[in-house]
């Protein structure tokens, strides 16, 4: 059976979450990842960023991570998975949370990926203000 490409970033401290201020829009999440070491035909970035170096491929895409943001008041978080800075379509995932109580958010799609696409995964808050803490985030592409 031949090999196929994958590969995965993590972060993880929920002592110091990486803040991602008040994002209005969609904007990345670029917490400094750790590579999982096990990647194949994929750079593993320190920068949150999967990028496919195989001859082409539909890969599983799929982003997780554990937040709350800084707001009392209730505020829906959105995720979604972006290819070279493009939303991929139907990689939105959403939750409410308020401060201090910490949700789990994920999004998933299922990409075509050419030799130097990269993944990225984007967070925005739908309410008038609120900085998103995010306390771990993994991303990761595998075959589909």
């Amino acid at each position: 059976m031949a090999k196929t490409s994958y590969g995965m970033v993590y972060f993880e401290n929920i002592a110091a979450p990486y803040v991602l201020t008040y994002p209005a829009a969609y904007t990345k999440a670029a917490p400094t990842t750790t590579a999982s070491g096990l990647g194949y035909l994929v750079t593993e970035a320190t920068t949150a960023r999967l990028t496919y170096t195989g001859p082409g491929e539909v890969m599983d895409v799929l982003c997780s991570v554990s937040i709350d943001q800084t707001i009392g008041a209730n505020r829906d978080i959105r995720l979604a998975i972006y290819k070279n800075g493009v939303k991929v379509s139907g990689s939105v995932g959403i939750t409410t949370t308020t401060s201090g109580e910490k949700k789990i958010l994920f999004g998933q799609a299922v990409a075509s990926l050419a030799t130097n696409d990269y993944i990225e995964c984007y967070l925005q808050n739908d309410g008038v203000s609120g900085d998103i803490n995010i306390y771990t985030f993994a991303l990761a592409i595998d075959p589909h």
